[in-house]
């Protein structure tokens, strides 16, 4: 365990490392005062946000860049426009809050494409189609919210109306309409526990304790498909890579060990966002987790002892 505290240390400090990396290694585009046309995909949305991937120019191809404005764009969508592009400039005039542009710098995406919006089409790809086909169904049916139900499935908080969104500001609840691990934990829950209930009909895969490693197996492909349904965003894709690597964790007998668990999650996080440790989302997790964990080594044991069933079985 000490060993893995160091490696994840060490990936802390490159990540340290890429705050300065991440101007020097950028390849430059020119930014000049004129409007040039640009083609792109919509990879991230929200609600006064959105984060293209150009296609054209030829140059900018496979660019990052931040396109604000409170425009309805969906994840797949492809945008073309007329625009100018800007470096991310980070400000810092307020010393108590982080500057939204130095955090996508982070996230490495160091320009920002204002301009105006010639046309847009719906993504053809599978996800898309996917993702078109759960928001049907959410707006065509006679659930009331379903501006709240679109944010809390599939991550579409574009037509939350601004006086909910608001309220949720005021309450502090606003997290919660943020797609993260509570809700990649209840997709990934449920397809787990229904994969092995039907898996313990077998008596000879319940007695040889076999259902939980194959319903572990079954349910890996289900949060990594919500992740993609979901936006992909930087905490789906932090939450779903916990979840998945806690199913391998089942599959190797290795579920107990939920330190050892959390330690390699950290490294793939550190592996593919070296920057995270710098992230309050980031500290905020494993933080909690962390503390979970630690309560519940110390309380389980206790609730087994005295016999109550039910909730030995809800933390266990």
């Amino acid at each position: 365990m000490f060993s893995l505290g160091l490696i994840v240390l060490a990936f802390a400090l490159t990540g340290s490392a890429r705050l300065a990396i991440l101007t020097v290694v950028d390849r430059p585009l020119p930014t000049n005062d004129t409007d040039e046309f640009y083609t792109g995909v919509v990879v991230e949305t929200s609600q006064k946000l959105k984060v293209l991937r150009l296609t054209q120019p030829a140059e900018a191809r496979g660019l990052r860049v931040v396109l604000p404005g409170d425009t309805r764009l969906e994840t797949g969508d492809n945008v073309r426009l007329l625009g100018r592009l800007r470096e991310l400039e980070p400000s810092f005039k307020n010393p108590h809050t982080s500057s939204w542009k130095w955090i996508k710098r982070l996230e490495g995406i160091n320009y920002e494409l204002r301009g105006k919006i010639l046309g847009i089409t719906s993504g053809t790809n599978v996800i898309a189609r996917l993702r078109n086909f759960f928001r049907t169904r959410i707006e065509g049916s006679d659930a009331p919210h379903t501006d709240v139900i679109k944010a809390l499935t599939i991550g579409d908080r574009t037509s939350l109306a601004r006086e909910k969104n608001e309220l949720f500001l005021r309450t502090g609840t606003s997290h919660v309409l943020a797609i993260s691990g509570f809700n990649v934990g209840i997709i990934s829950g449920f397809f787990f526990f229904i994969a092995r209930w039907f898996l313990r009909r077998n008596e000879r895969l319940r007695l040889s304790g076999r259902d939980m490693k194959y319903a572990a197996i079954l349910t890996i492909p289900f949060p990594f498909v919500f992740m993609l349904i979901a936006g992909a965003g930087v905490s789906v894709i932090r939450a779903t890579i916990m979840i998945i690597v806690y199913m391998f964790a089942l599959l190797l007998d290795r579920g107990r060990h939920v330190l050892n668990t959390m330690a390699v999650s950290a490294i793939v996080i550190l592996l593919i966002y070296p920057h995270s440790p710098f992230m309050p989302s980031f500290q905020l997790t494993f933080l909690s987790l962390l503390a979970i964990v630690l309560c519940m080594e110390r309380v389980y044991p206790r609730i087994k002892s005295i016999g109550l069933k039910p909730a030995t079985w809800a933390l266990s």
